[in-house]
């Protein structure tokens, strides 16, 4: 298993490539950019599936041009989070942006050789996931290094954002945090370090 992040836009979302035995799974491609694509051609990945973590501008706004390059790539989001994808006052990218498949459930799915867990946190949004595969775990803006994610935004909830963490929580602790900005962390840290919400 490959990781690489990319830090995009002005507010500086991460954008994380997972891959295994040439195949990509592209997480959160925030905003249109002359990097993801290059990096994607020089390693010979072909991309299965773009997956959003929740559907705030700064984590989308890449999709249509990272589709274009890739057609048969699966763009997937939780069907809560849909709204914010089309031409309507919460979208402030004024596009419609891309999808394929909407889900309403936690799943299960495999690029090469790897298996991903797909978990609902709503929170922050609405239709907000977390991704784990093996010890790696890609929260989007849910969980941050020593905070978490906004509540106030249109279908966010303080509460079901902390009852989100906290099934994160019962992960292992070993368990490394990818999160949609900023830098890594851990499940065993941010139980004994957040001031938000501790284990």
């Amino acid at each position: 298993m490959n990781i690489k992040r990319f830090v995009l836009g002005d507010y500086e979302s991460n954008c994380y490539i997972i891959s295994s035995g040439g195949k990509a799974l592209v997480i959160d491609p925030g905003y249109v950019n002359n990097e993801i694509i290059p990096y994607l051609n020089s390693e010979n990945l072909d991309v299965k599936y773009i997956y959003l973590t929740h559907g705030h501008f700064d984590h989308v706004g890449g999709v249509n041009q990272l589709k274009s390059y890739f057609p048969n790539a699966i763009v997937r989001i939780h069907q809560d989070d849909v709204i914010w994808l089309g031409k309507n006052e919460l979208n402030m990218l004024n596009l419609k942006v891309s999808i394929d498949e909407t889900f309403s459930d936690e799943h299960n799915f495999t690029i090469g050789n790897l298996g991903f867990r797909v978990i609902h946190t709503p929170g922050h949004s609405a239709g907000g996931i977390a991704i784990l595969t093996n010890d790696r775990l890609f929260v989007g803006d849910t969980l941050f290094r020593l905070s978490i994610g906004r509540s106030d935004f249109p279908f966010g909830d303080y509460d079901t954002l902390v009852n989100s963490i906290k099934k994160l929580y019962l992960l292992p602790d070993k368990t490394v945090v990818y999160p949609g900005h900023g830098e890594a962390t851990t499940i065993s840290f941010e139980k004994l370090h957040n001031y938000f919400v501790k284990g």
